[in-house]
């Protein structure tokens, strides 16, 4: 019986062009005057509108319509402009831990800045683009598999157990339960389903040899959960739901492509040098 451990909440870093787009930078729009206006001045430093509504929208607050939770973020705005003017009257700023994460900071705010601008000017994947990303994909459209599982749910603690033990000692739902019931864990037990198109594609590549009765575990800070694969059917994706995929699938590609290619032409028109970190000579390892 084979054993797969698969972490499924795990932040998977598809692509920097993928984080820029997330990021909510500058998209090269004009921005609205009114935002530039202040809605707070700190000692005479200023936080604008555009600055508080692109910070309380990524915080995703729950309430986030209600006055009150926005006058709590505000202020706490406020309090975080106190420490920094106080930061720089210490003369902390000058500190050489702070200027490499304010240049770390700069650079990746710059870089934001640039691609997004770049990217906006993409242009969306064409009727015909989609239809061949569909036809050339069978395994994700038209042969989508679907795994019903029955899952194991139990709390995390890595200090009654260890997660590498318990998975090699268990290669079945009935041994699972037992081992389980040996170390005084109780768990409940949910039925679930799920499909491969709703993974992120390092793990729907390693899910494809999967097979009836296969373990798949994962875990976070707080509890594991075991899938037993009980079932894997065919089920084709939707029309509407399929083009909508490939179009974004198609995207997706279109961007990494033009990251892959912006890169690689200022890479030409750069002159790059390393250091050894324990010399101050020039590494000669290339790092193109």
């Amino acid at each position: 019986m084979c054993i797969k451990t698969i972490k499924f909440n795990t932040k998977i870093f598809f692509c920097l062009a993928l984080v820029i787009i997330a990021s909510g930078c500058d998209d090269g729009k004009k921005t609205d005057l009114n935002s530039l206006k202040p809605i707070a001045k700190v000692n005479g430093d200023e936080i604008t509108f555009n600055q508080f509504d692109k910070e309380f929208k990524s915080a995703k607050l729950t309430n986030e319509t209600d006055p009150q939770v926005r006058a709590q973020f505000l202020s706490k705005m406020v309090d975080r402009q106190l420490l920094a003017q106080e930061t720089i009257k210490l003369n902390l700023d000058r500190m050489p831990d702070v200027i490499d994460a304010v240049n770390s900071a700069k650079a990746q705010i710059y870089a934001q800045a640039y691609l997004a601008k770049k990217l906006a000017k993409l242009s969306a994947p064409d009727d015909r683009e989609i239809a061949e990303y569909i036809e050339n994909h069978p395994e994700t459209f038209a042969h989508r598999k679907v795994f019903s599982t029955i899952d194991v749910i139990f709390p995390y603690d890595p200090v009654a157990f260890q997660m590498q033990s318990l998975q090699a000692s268990v290669s079945d739902m009935k041994s699972l339960q037992a081992a389980l019931d040996e170390h005084n864990i109780k768990y409940n037990m949910v039925n679930g389903n799920f499909s491969l198109d709703a993974l992120p594609t390092v793990w729907a590549d390693k899910l494809k040899q999967v097979k009836v009765g296969d373990l798949l575990f994962t875990h976070d800070k707080t509890k594991v959960i075991v899938k037993s694969i009980s079932d894997i059917s065919e089920v084709p994706m939707p029309d509407d739901g399929a083009k909508s995929y490939a179009s974004k699938a198609l995207y997706e590609l279109k961007q990494q492509q033009f990251l892959n290619n912006e890169i690689a032409r200022l890479r030409k028109l750069s002159q790059i040098s390393t250091f050894d970190d324990k010399s101050e000579s020039v590494n000669s390892t290339s790092i193109n």
